[in-house]
């Protein structure tokens, strides 16, 4: 595997690390409004905080290409590496 292909497959690990805290902070500071607003809790700016986390949360799972990996290229990593894998490519003309 070449070195550029093993940076962006760090990347993309990094990438998925980062998406799976956000969503879990974003389901907890959600959670945590829901509640407070059950209980009739005044906090004063909590609904711009719970918005701010949703849109962080979609922000953070944007596949638009901005220095994340895009699936493009990583279906580019597992192409190459087919192509040079004889068994993978007999593999697939079985599978297809």
């Amino acid at each position: 595997m070449e070195k550029r292909d093993l940076n962006q497959y760090i990347r993309a690990k990094r990438q998925t690390k980062i998406s799976a805290h956000v969503i879990v902070a974003a389901i907890v500071i959600i959670g945590i409004y829901v509640v407070l607003s059950i209980m009739n809790a005044e906090i004063p700016h909590l609904e711009y905080v719970a918005i701010g986390v949703l849109i962080g949360c979609i922000a953070a799972n944007i596949d638009a290409g901005w220095s994340i990996v895009s699936k493009r290229e990583l279906l580019g990593i597992i192409e190459r590496q087919i192509q040079k894998d004889p068994d993978a490519l007999m593999y697939l003309n079985e599978k297809r």
